[in-house]
């Protein structure tokens, strides 16, 4: 996949009609940083984040879009986190990363290993995934499936 493709595939991610937003044929940065701005600014809560501690896991379903103005509540998720050994964020519900976000995305990453615990990505899309391919995240970022996060849930329920 060449980078305009991925381009393209990261943009089909947003499919939302917006009322009076500008169409923008060419959907380049500033008509991505329009819609953001515009859904933003309109209060529209684009990151639903659940919390599932289980023992000294913690997991966080994310659902929406990992984008600018949208990383707050899960950086103060995330920095919330005491007493776990590992944080694994499920992004099967996200529908939206930019740069912005794959940034926070590395930021709370390294904040996490300085304290001690494991940081881990699971359920990542197929579009997800290209685009961590393509910027070499991957080589950065433990990504898994899903069934080794059921595996974890299953122990802990197990324990208690």
């Amino acid at each position: 996949m060449n980078a305009t493709n991925l381009l393209s595939a990261v943009l089909s991610l947003q499919r939302e009609e917006i009322p009076g937003r500008p169409v923008n044929k060419s959907r380049g940065q500033a008509s991505i940083e329009w819609i953001v701005n515009y859904e933003y600014n309109r209060g529209r809560v684009m990151l639903n984040i659940e919390t599932k501690k289980l023992g000294t896991v913690a997991v966080l379903g994310l659902q929406g879009k990992i984008v600018i103005g949208q990383t707050e509540p899960l950086c103060n998720a995330i920095q919330s986190l005491n007493q776990v050994n590992s944080i694994k964020l499920d992004l099967t519900h996200v529908s939206m990363i930019d740069a912005h976000g794959l940034g926070v995305l590395l930021q709370l990453r390294e904040q996490t290993l300085a304290r001690g615990a494991r940081f881990q990505l699971t359920n990542a899309g197929a579009t997800l995934r290209d685009i961590m391919g393509l910027t070499r995240l991957d080589t950065v970022f433990q990504i898994s499936s899903g069934v080794e996060v059921a595996a974890v849930v299953e122990r802990a329920q197990l324990a208690a």
